[in-house]
């Protein structure tokens, strides 16, 4: 897989990741609705950290952040 393609499945993951959380963010806690959306969440998130290992790996450890998206994501180490 090239470097292009791992940095543009990171961003997806990345944007599903941060849709999810502003969806569990919305609903009553312990809903249904709240659960379900923070499972979701929960594997986008680790999918966006697996893809950031495949993106550093294929880019020789050369690849530069373009950005800081993890403002939305600090909260949930808390």
């Amino acid at each position: 897989m090239p470097t292009e393609t791992a940095v543009l499945f990171h961003i997806a993951v990345g944007t599903v990741c941060v849709i999810f959380y502003w969806a569990t963010f919305l609903q009553k806690k312990g809903s249904q609705r709240h659960r379900r959306n923070g499972k979701v969440f929960l594997v986008a998130l680790l999918a966006v950290l697996a893809t950031v290992g495949g993106v550093l790996f294929l880019s020789g450890g050369r690849s530069r952040p373009r950005g800081s998206c993890s403002s939305p994501i600090s909260p949930c180490a808390w």
